[in-house]
């Protein structure tokens, strides 16, 4: 009964075209199922928090909303509103997120990420395998906790060099959770976002 312009430019079609067209109009052929129960429970005067779904387009793709449904009274129920949030970019960015991750466990040198004051945010399985710390030992707490006491200057040093635009690579000196030293071949940068600001800091070694 009402298909507003955001809804035209998210589906594809038209308010004349959609209004009037049952809602399944914009339902994935093996979510139809769903559509019964969903207007059961309005009918009932259940509340739906947003969740994440997927819907069809005019063209035959698929789109990621979010989605809320609400029942609309007038001293009784008389109908329902439907809003949807494009998540499309949303759900990229998790994917891409997630292949990341996946490729990180299992590169074989150690690959850690901080903040700009140097607390850990990544640790992947490479660290875990090079210096011996389990991400859970080591995530939020600052990348020198783990040194001995008269080492920690060293790395605060270089951390704060990076953060204000250095880089460094070559051989260090480091160490394991047993307290045996080693030395690695590391790279250190720092992470800028799409404005060209920084973010984190990027540290690789290899054994």
């Amino acid at each position: 009964s009402s298909w507003n312009a955001a809804a035209e430019r998210l589906y594809g079609w038209t308010e004349g075209e959609a209004v009037g067209q049952h809602i399944a109009l914009i339902l994935p052929p093996e979510r139809s199922d769903e559509l019964p129960d969903l207007l059961a429970r309005i009918r009932r005067g259940v509340r739906f928090p947003a969740a994440d779904t997927e819907r069809i387009r005019k063209d035959g793709s698929r789109v990621a909303v979010s989605l809320t449904v609400s029942p609309i009274h007038d001293g009784e129920l008389i109908g329902i509103s439907k809003t949807a949030r494009d998540i499309s970019e949303r759900r990229r960015t998790d994917d891409n997120a997630a292949r990341a991750a996946l490729l990180l466990a299992h590169v074989q040198d150690a690959v850690i990420v901080t903040d700009l004051e140097g607390n850990v945010t990544c640790w992947n399985e490479g660290a875990v395998r090079v210096f011996g710390w389990t991400a859970a030992e080591v995530l939020n707490q600052p990348w020198w906790a783990r040194w001995p006491d008269d080492g920690r200057s060293r790395l605060k040093t270089l951390i704060a060099g990076i953060a204000a635009g250095q880089q460094f690579s070559g051989e260090w000196q480091d160490f394991r959770k047993d307290g045996s030293v080693l030395w690695v071949d590391i790279r250190v940068a720092r992470i800028l976002d799409s404005a060209g600001q920084p973010v984190a800091i990027l540290s690789t070694s290899h054994d």
